[in-house]
Formats: structure tokens, sequence, C-alpha cells
């Protein structure tokens, strides 16, 4: 889970950079027909940037809810007599 986690991190920087590549073309870019294609890139980056953020952010609770369970566990192992 945390390989996988950070992996999805990379692809969230990179797209973050990706997006910010293509709000820049927009402003620099003339043609209409250009800018209409870019601004369909961008879009379609800005949708997947908040899908792997939804995606990081819940790899990373269920990661840390299972860290909290197991703790928890090793805590009340001394605590909890077994019959």
């Amino acid at each position: 889970m945390k390989e996988l986690a950070t992996n999805i991190q990379k692809h969230i920087d990179l797209e973050a950079k990706a997006i910010e590549t293509y709000k820049e073309l927009l402003t620099y870019s003339s043609d209409e027909k250009e800018k209409i294609i870019i601004k369909t890139i961008y879009q379609d980056e800005l949708r997947h940037h908040a899908l792997l953020k939804r995606i990081h952010k819940t790899i990373v609770e269920v990661e840390t809810l299972v860290i909290d369970d197991e703790m928890w566990n090793l805590l009340m192992e001394d605590v909890i007599p077994r019959f």
C-alpha cells in the first residue's frame, strides 16, 4: 500500500506540472483551434488530477486505519487478559 500511495503521489505531482503547462499554453496560443484542443486536455488533466488525489487519500486513510488497528491491538495485548 505504501508503494502504491507513493507512486500515485508521483503521478499527482506530474499532473500538477502538466496542468500548469497547459494553463500557460492557453495564455500564449492565439490560434482558436489550438486553444480548443489545449483547453480540452487541460480540463481532462484537472479531472484526472482530482481523481488521483481522491484515490491517494483513500489509500492513505485505509493504510492509517490498518496501522492504528495494529498499534491498538499491540497496546491492548498486555491489558486485556486472555481466557
